[in-house]
């Protein structure tokens, strides 16, 4: 009988102890499971490292749980997420503006709608410009693509050349805009630090001047998220087809093959591409190149045309030198106000390295 108990004192020693085993396995695979702490990076890193994400899930969005904002006064259509709200309003200045930012950015105290110049997460429509100066920061031609041909893209960058703003110019657009019209997507620059530099040369403040060319590099970090969600809302942005269609059927005839907008030149640039008959009168046809500030860089004219007052397309083609400007855009401007057949402005970059 002693012996009986002896051993069934065994078998549920043993039965404990493989109990007790299986439920650490069982914790222990549980524990492997779990989602692992995140891993924080310096500023630094972060600024200069920190890869994009990946925009699978901001494209999906836009098919759900993204809304689609239509302005019939201004002839335009953009998608925006959940969760951001669309304000319009005037500037101070008396422009118009459309803007789309993240409601909880929104207070009692604060303006629903922004200037370029604000510091906020937003993205901005200004039909017809905006009366005060540009931004005058380091910048570089944006991958950000919108379908439109006539768009150009040009993004403001940090000094790690991580992109913290964009702006969007039109060489067509609809008859409510003017040629100043533009898009503007700017993410908030988190312990932003300033330099003010003349080509190469840091400045004090005091000596700034933006209308010489002198420049503010940032240094700072941005929220990812919201700069890939201004991304997508920008290359969801598009011009109502009636709207465009009528404006273009004015400007369209002007044909410049080279350069292309918001492409970098360099002197000797060529430029060339076709007048319409009918719109050229007399020997000359005037060409400017300025940068953004004014600063005229060359001017002059295309001549030697035959068969002026043909109803065909006259083909031109000319060789722009100039010096290279410490500005870092401009425009290229083919024809003027006094030539009834109007003028075509296009933007462009300069090599200022």
């Amino acid at each position: 009988m002693l012996k009986n108990e002896q051993g069934n004192a065994v078998a549920l020693t043993l039965l404990g102890l493989s109990a007790a085993i299986l439920a650490g396995v069982v914790v222990l695979y549980y524990l492997g499971k779990k989602t692992p702490e995140p891993v924080y990076v310096t500023p630094k890193a972060a600024e200069e490292e920190v890869k994009e994400q990946d925009k699978t899930e901001g494209e999906q969005g836009l098919q759900e749980g993204w809304n689609t904002y239509v302005n019939n006064t201004y002839g335009f259509t953009m998608e925006y997420p959940d969760g951001w709200m669309v304000a319009t309003g005037t500037l101070r200045t008396g422009d118009p503006v459309i803007t789309f930012t993240p409601a909880t950015q929104i207070t009692a105290t604060s303006s629903p709608v922004y200037s370029h110049q604000d510091v906020a997460n937003h993205v901005s429509v200004y039909p017809q410009g905006v009366a005060t100066e540009g931004i005058a920061s380091k910048s570089k031609p944006s991958e950000v693509v919108l379908p439109l041909s006539y768009a150009t893209t040009l993004d403001y960058t940090l000094t790690s050349n991580r992109p913290w703003a964009t702006k969007v110019s039109f060489s067509a657009f609809p008859t409510s805009w003017n040629e100043s019209g533009f898009v503007f997507a700017r993410a908030v620059v988190e312990e932003e630090k300033l330099t003010y530099m003349r080509g190469d040369t840091e400045i004090e403040q005091y000596e700034f001047d933006a209308m010489t060319g002198d420049l503010i590099a940032r240094t700072g970090l941005i929220d990812v998220n919201i700069r890939n969600l201004e991304e997508e809302m920008l290359e969801t942005f598009q011009f109502t087809n009636t709207e465009i269609e009528e404006q273009t059927t004015d400007v369209k005839h002007i044909i410049l093959e080279e350069p292309l907008a918001g492409t970098v030149i360099v002197s000797p640039q060529t430029v060339k591409g076709t007048i319409p008959g009918g719109w050229y009168y007399g020997e000359e046809y005037p060409i400017t190149l300025q940068t953004d500030e004014g600063e005229v860089l060359a001017e002059l004219f295309a001549t030697g045309f035959e068969e002026w007052d043909s109803e065909q397309s006259i083909p031109f083609e000319v060789s722009l030198v100039f010096e290279n400007p410490t500005a870092t855009s401009g425009v290229l401007t083919i024809g003027d106000d006094n030539e009834d057949g109007g003028k075509l402005v296009i933007p462009v970059q300069f090599d200022n390295k």
